[in-house]
């Protein structure tokens, strides 16, 4: 699951499909193949990837919406393929929505997003941060606030939170 989240964070599709084979081949040796548990743990992997997705990618509330009702159609299929393929599909429609706002990001925002999530783990702030790219620290807020909706203290805030979840799920 933690490889599948890194694969989302880059918006690797191809990365996201292979994985995806793998949880769902693990699950279903795990399981021995009994269907409702199947459902409900793509539903639970799905509904958490999206959460990732949209909340790294400072998306909006009704975008996160939008994909929830999604969740209960997985209970309505009858294979394990077509279980896969709801997976598959599902999470790609959250990569295309948060891709379509990446697509309008200017290169200095993706350069600065790219070193946020590098660098979480530092003591950095929107001073620091503009002083790295060379920028006014007010000029820098108000463009991270324009092209991702989301304040910057918040995109941190959020980014933090996510990686100390991983943590929690991966260390002791």
């Amino acid at each position: 699951v933690m490889q599948l989240e890194a694969c989302t964070e880059w918006n690797d599709k191809a990365g996201v499909n292979g994985i995806v084979d793998n949880i769902m081949k693990i699950a279903l040796e795990s399981h021995h193949q009994k269907k409702e548990l199947i459902q409900s743990f793509a539903a639970i992997v799905v509904t958490n990837i999206i959460h990732s997705i949209l909340q790294v990618n400072g998306s909006v509330d009704t975008d996160a919406e939008l994909l929830e009702k999604k969740i209960p159609e997985v209970y309505d299929l009858q294979y394990y393929e077509d279980i896969i393929a709801w997976m598959k599909e599902t999470i790609s429609k959250a990569l295309d929505m948060c891709s379509t706002e990446k697509n309008t990001y200017s290169e200095t925002l993706v350069s600065v997003i790219r070193y946020l999530r590098s660098n979480y783990g530092k003591e950095i702030n929107l001073k620091t941060v503009a002083d790295q790219f060379q920028m006014n620290p007010l000029y820098l807020g108000r463009l991270f606030k324009l092209e991702t909706g989301i304040c910057f203290t918040d995109y941190m805030n959020n980014l933090r939170i996510r990686k100390a979840k991983q943590f929690l799920l991966d260390t002791n």
